[in-house]
């Protein structure tokens, strides 16, 4: 991959529960804010009459926290602001996806009065025949924009609420599949019989995290749940300690898949700082190889990366 011409702009990343704003300059972020003004929460305490002016109201509360920008300068947003809770609905991108975003929709969206960005644009998402996602398909742009070298094929996750695989053939996104790993977790934890044996906790014990991805490749995941009971019950292990447990029984059911299967694409992880390590770890215990853990930094370049390249691609 080549690297994007180098633009001073806004990169917006604006999630169901999340808002990131950055500013990018000369290909560096040079400042950034984030809150939890998500686009759920917009939708919900806003008429649809309301909603753009209170999405325009969040974006020049951020504008205003990021002191460094100056002059009229663009803004990128992708995430879910595309989406039927977000600024304005925009249709989904069909795979295969080029990662050199030259295939994604994008809508120019106009401003109720003056500020201080030039342009807006907003970023589709990207679906198949069955699966879809929005976000993801501009992380995955990114990230792949950092790798200097890969193979022709891969497989890139995204852990998350809704852990995303995708396939990717010759620089396309050929296939996605979505995996409600993180949602089932938080049901599991909060609203199941198993809610009383489980602690949920910052830290996690990776003993206990190895034991649950070794016991649900034993066992698969209906006969393993129930273990995160009886290990309490029956064997005094701590709340804390049977999360850890938990966690590592729906992680390593998304991963077992992969590690069952013959002639498997070299696989490439993603994620936050703080699962990325379980999703490793399980890899690890299922003797699943990675070929390249994306780190912290990367993950952070990610993002404004696509937005730089999507700048890059447009009419100056």
């Amino acid at each position: 991959m080549h690297a994007p011409s180098q633009f001073n702009f806004f990169s917006c990343d604006w999630g169901t529960s999340s808002f990131r704003l950055r500013f990018v300059w000369k290909g560096r972020v040079l400042e950034e804010y984030r809150d939890e003004t998500g686009c759920k929460l917009i939708f919900e305490q806003n008429s649809p009459a309301n909603r753009p002016a209170a999405f325009e109201a969040q974006l020049r509360r951020a504008l205003a926290k990021l002191t460094r920008a100056r002059g009229p300068l663009p803004l990128v947003i992708s995430g879910m602001a595309s989406s039927t809770i977000g600024w304005l609905e925009l249709p989904y991108t069909r795979l295969p996806l080029t990662l050199d975003g030259s295939n994604l929709r994008l809508e120019r969206v106009d401003w109720s009065a003056p500020s201080t960005i030039s342009s807006t644009q907003l970023v589709s998402g990207a679906a198949s025949e069955n699966d879809m996602m929005r976000g993801e398909e501009t992380e995955a742009i990114g990230l792949m924009q950092l790798v200097s070298s890969q193979p022709p094929n891969l497989l890139l996750i995204l852990p998350g609420t809704h852990s995303k695989h995708l396939t990717i053939q010759h620089e396309k996104v050929t296939a996605i599949r979505t995996y409600m790993t993180g949602e089932l977790y938080e049901v599991l934890a909060r609203h199941s019989v198993l809610r009383a044996s489980v602690g949920l906790s910052a830290e996690l014990s990776l003993p206990a995290f190895s034991e649950g991805v070794e016991c649900v490749r034993t066992n698969g995941l209906p006969a393993s749940l129930f273990q995160t009971r009886t290990r309490q019950v029956l064997q005094g292990h701590s709340p804390e300690n049977n999360a850890a447990f938990l966690s590592g029984l729906v992680i390593g059911a998304e991963l077992l898949a992969l590690a069952q299967t013959e002639g498997a694409l070299p696989i490439f992880l993603g994620g936050s700082g703080a699962v990325r390590p379980l999703y490793a770890q399980a890899a690890n215990v299922l003797e699943l190889p990675l070929a390249h853990i994306f780190s912290d930094a990367e993950m952070q370049q990610a993002v404004p990366r696509a937005h730089q390249l999507i700048l890059s691609r447009m009419p100056q």
